[in-house]
């Protein structure tokens, strides 16, 4: 029996949209749970395929994560080196400006249904003692030593070595403040009769800022 023409493009199309709910499924189970405490099994479930098709369309776990770290990228990467682009544009920056280029298109991708889960998938993934290379193997650094170069113009006063320390920690911190949920922070908050009404992202900057410039202390 003859095979139509479109045969081959049904079959991939039904396998492209199997990827994609495999993709959808790991990344919101990953978010809430954890990267260890959640089963390729449960994935599977989750995602409605058959028990074959995250091997056949990943391979291994690994594969698995790398695969939603990259499908992702080009959302928050190509907004942030906009931003970096134009800052060293410009004669005059403040630290505020460089770390407002760290937390906003992170913070973005909050706009999208899918934006709270991959904001805590990556700080899920940052705090794997085994998985955390993957997200710097995935690239999307192209601005980096522009970047660099940045923090360095606001930071004048501090070290090499401290500069890039509290560079890094500002921005792994953004991932997890953006991705932590209000019920846990309101936790804390809560227990002095606080609230968190009113806090935004602005707020955040702020105090990152604060955490990058701050004055060093030094040891006797």
């Amino acid at each position: 029996m003859a095979t139509r023409p479109d045969s081959g493009r049904t079959r991939r199309k039904a396998g492209d949209a199997t990827r994609r709910r495999l993709l959808r499924a790991a990344e919101r189970l990953f978010a809430q749970y954890g990267i260890d405490a959640v089963s390729l099994n449960e994935i599977v479930h989750a995602s409605k395929a058959n028990a074959a098709a995250i091997h056949y369309h990943f391979g291994t776990r690994e594969a698995l994560i790398t695969a939603i770290i990259e499908q992702r990228r080009e959302a928050w990467a190509e907004r942030r080196n906009e931003m970096v682009a134009e800052l060293a544009a410009r004669r005059a920056i403040t630290a505020r400006d460089v770390v407002r280029a760290m937390v906003e298109p992170i913070a973005a991708l909050a706009e999208h249904p899918w934006g709270m889960d991959y904001i805590r998938f990556v700080a899920n993934v940052a705090n794997h003692p085994k998985y955390a290379p993957l997200l710097h193997e995935a690239g999307g650094y192209e601005m980096r030593d522009v970047f660099f170069e940045l923090v360095e113009r606001v930071t004048p006063d501090l070290t090499k070595k401290i500069r890039l320390a509290r560079f890094s920690f500002v921005g792994e911190f953004a991932y997890h403040a953006l991705g932590a949920s209000d019920q846990r922070v309101a936790m804390w908050v809560t227990t002095v009769g606080g609230s968190l009404e009113g806090w935004t992202h602005d707020d955040l900057i702020d105090m990152l800022t604060g955490a990058l410039t701050a004055p060093v202390h030094r040891r006797t």
